[in-house]
């Protein structure tokens, strides 16, 4: 459990809960739904901007639509045990990705 008001970098390990990492991206939004190919919305190109930041390419940043690129850039979360994907399909789903305020 990191301490209180312990201060991350984007893209580093918070904590660990049941042996799953939760990583840091900036952003307000939480991630409230199942983000797959298609889907559109703020929750999204928060998203993108914070794997941008994180210095991973989620596709294109003027663009709030989960694309083969962004699903492409979780995956490459997920492969480096950053994440875990529960969804049968290999979206992100609800507390797969945890979004912390800046």
């Amino acid at each position: 459990m990191p301490e209180v008001a312990a201060i991350f970098d984007t893209a580093s390990i918070a904590l660990e809960v049941t042996g799953r990492r939760v990583i840091v991206l900036p952003g307000d939004l939480p991630v409230y739904r199942t983000l797959r190919v298609g889907v559109s919305g703020p929750d999204v190109l928060q998203l993108k901007q914070g794997l941008s930041v994180a210095g991973i390419e989620p596709g294109p940043l003027d663009s709030d639509v989960f694309n083969a690129r962004t699903a492409s850039a979780v995956t490459g979360l997920a492969a480096e045990g950053f994440v875990e994907i529960t969804a049968v399909d290999g979206s992100p789903a609800v507390g797969d990705l945890v979004v912390v305020g800046r």
